[in-house]
């Protein structure tokens, strides 16, 4: 099936407002471009997440049941890399943007953080601020 990836860029200038993303880790390495991007898993040797099939991140299928269960009606997105100059950096299913309401991001913290860091290895939450991506428009 066709579906349409929007990089971050497109995601601001759509919605104008805070994007948040769930950035899937592989073989103990993030795929974020992004500057003080924290990495959860940092040594080669962790056999389960080594020898994962890629075509399906372990741990995306069960964020989709858990928000369909606990944040019915949230609308999430796969997304692409940020583009810089034009160009697409990274693959398309290492991100899935969450288009939480202020209340879905208290509750998905509540039960998948711990002190900002995600207590499942396998992802963490990342917010991109709008402000940010506005004012380095404006720099332009």
């Amino acid at each position: 099936m066709t579906q349409i990836v929007r990089t971050p860029e497109e995601i601001f200038d759509d919605t104008k407002k805070d994007i948040y993303f769930l950035e899937f880790i592989f073989k103990g390495k993030s795929f974020t471009y992004w500057p003080k991007m924290r990495l959860i898993i940092e040594d080669d040797d962790n056999e389960a997440h080594n020898d994962l099939d890629c075509d399906d991140p372990l741990g995306k299928a069960a964020i989709i049941k858990w928000l369909q269960e606990h944040l019915p009606g949230t609308k999430w997105e796969p997304m692409a890399p940020p583009s810089k100059f034009g160009l697409l950096i990274g693959g398309i299913d290492e991100r899935m943007c969450i288009h939480f309401d202020e209340n879905g991001v208290k509750e998905f913290e509540k039960h998948w953080e711990n002190g900002g860091l995600s207590i499942d290895p396998r992802f963490q939450l990342c917010c991109l601020q709008y402000k940010t991506h506005a004012k380095n428009l404006k720099k332009l």
